[in-house]
């Protein structure tokens, strides 16, 4: 019993992280977007300009990767959960 209560305590403890690193990407993701949004309507010109868009579309392709990662634990863990009520 001791052992279950323990891998269910993981559990929570991992669901809680998951849950943070969603906030986190919900809140990285907002903020690029507003710098998209400054980039791209009035911000610097140039090349500083095409610089700071560069910067910000490879900061948006890590965010994507960083999102589907943390999809692929969420489903990892949903697994460990039912693997963990049918025990």
């Amino acid at each position: 019993m001791t052992d279950q209560r323990h891998r269910q305590g993981r559990l929570c403890a991992l669901s809680l992280s998951l849950e943070n690193i969603d906030v986190a990407l919900d809140e990285q993701r907002a903020l690029i977007f507003a710098m998209q949004f400054i980039a791209n309507d009035g911000g610097p010109s140039g090349e500083e300009g095409r610089a700071l868009i560069s910067l910000l579309s490879i900061l948006s392709d890590h965010q994507a990767k960083a999102e589907a990662m943390t999809a692929n634990a969420h489903k990892k863990l949903s697994e460990l959960r039912r693997e963990e009520l049918s025990a």
